[in-house]
């Protein structure tokens, strides 16, 4: 009777222990939440990401183009320009923001982002395995609250930005090199496909049109300005945020277009078991990481033996492989989980942490429940 109490008090600690880890983990059960995109208060665009955007736990917002839109051939004319007006509402310290992104099967080809107050543009190496990404930044381009229009115009001398109609940046040999005529791509506003980057700030309207000229470098003449980024050229697709039906926003050129507001947010892209260890940094945060994943498990590893040695009694040996493959098989359900989470990562160096905590906690107590065994077989 003595050993059955023993077995049901053991089983209990384990299950609290393990109720314990898998609240830690994946709190706040962030699966389904609500897309943080709203109109502005003048009903004039759309704004995304209210709150602290370095702030895991706050709420993430996206809106997703149709995945039918064509970029001009380059058989037919030179490239094809970008124009957006739009009003950055916070600049997060050292936290990247992706403004745009042009995606081909959920693969950035093109990212508009913000880091600071620079206005980066990456681009996707083409034939690159795995992929890699050039860039190129404008520093000073956002203002906080200022209303700010860009012009990013792809040539075949290179790329050129315009800000507020003025010359900002030239870079020669900056192309979109993994782009064939006729591709197909789906445009993505206010966050990344992993849905890891989110900005905050408002965009009013989005142009793309086909380039009919060609700026020289440091020039200054520019078309008249609009209500929209000066034209060029043909004009191929035009948003405007101010006409929103429903949950969509239609294009105003073809009318076939149209960008969904979903209600919920979703992770578009998800990763699983990632590594990124080029993207670490040996400093503080990544220190309390490894320890924390270290300790985390632990706990798990001494109650798993715990248990083990009151239904049977099995040697070191076994008790620390047991111990170590069930703390690996519940790190790794929690790590397929969290790709599905917006506020956490799928980190393969987490499983393997996870992992080495479950056996040294595991190899603890097998070590202790056995020298007490000893003590106990011996003859007084």
């Amino acid at each position: 009777m003595k050993t059955l109490s023993r077995k049901r008090i053991s089983l209990i600690f384990l299950i609290c222990c393990l109720a314990v880890v898998l609240f830690l983990c994946l709190y706040p059960f962030s699966f389904m939440p609500r897309n943080n995109v709203h109109t502005s208060l003048d009903h004039s665009a759309l704004r995304f990401n209210d709150g602290d955007i370095s702030d895991k736990y706050n709420p993430r917002g996206i809106i997703i183009s149709t995945p039918d839109v064509h970029l001009p051939s380059y058989k037919d004319t030179s490239f094809f320009t970008i124009g957006l007006n739009l009003r950055c509402r916070q600049t997060a310290r050292n936290h990247l923001c992706t403004i745009l992104s042009l995606s081909k099967d959920l693969k950035e080809f093109l990212v508009l982002e913000q880091w600071n107050d620079i206005f980066q543009i990456r681009t996707l190496i083409k034939n690159h395995e795995p992929a890699e990404y050039v860039q190129i930044g404008v520093a000073g381009a956002f203002p906080k609250d200022s209303l700010q229009s860009f012009e990013i115009a792809f040539t075949e001398k290179g790329t050129r930005v315009y800000i507020n109609g003025n010359p900002a940046g030239f870079f020669p040999y900056f192309y979109l090199t993994c782009v064939s005529p006729g591709d197909s791509f789906q445009i993505i506003l206010g966050n990344s496909p992993s849905g890891k980057n989110p900005w905050n700030g408002e965009i009013s309207s989005l142009v793309f049109y086909q380039n009919r000229d060609t700026h020289m470098p440091g020039s200054d003449s520019r078309p008249n300005k609009t209500s929209y980024p000066a034209l060029s050229g043909r004009l191929l697709y035009l948003f405007d945020f101010q006409w929103i039906t429903g949950s969509k926003v239609m294009e105003k050129v073809h009318g076939k277009l149209f960008f969904r507001i979903p209600e919920y947010f979703t992770i578009l892209k998800k990763y699983y078991l990632t590594w990124r260890w080029n993207e670490r940094r040996w400093n503080y945060v990544l220190f309390t990481d490894i320890f924390l994943n270290i300790i985390g498990f632990m706990p798990l590893g001494f109650f798993v033996i715990f248990y083990l040695m009151q239904i049977r009694s099995p040697g070191i040996l076994f008790a620390v492989i047991a111990g170590t493959v069930f703390c690996f098989c519940v790190s790794l359900i929690i790590e397929v989980m969290q790709a599905f989470l917006v506020s956490r990562d799928s980190s393969a160096f987490d499983l393997i942490l996870n992992t080495l905590g479950g056996a040294a906690g595991s190899f603890i107590t097998a070590v202790w429940c056995a020298n007490r065994n000893k003590k106990r077989l011996q003859p007084q």
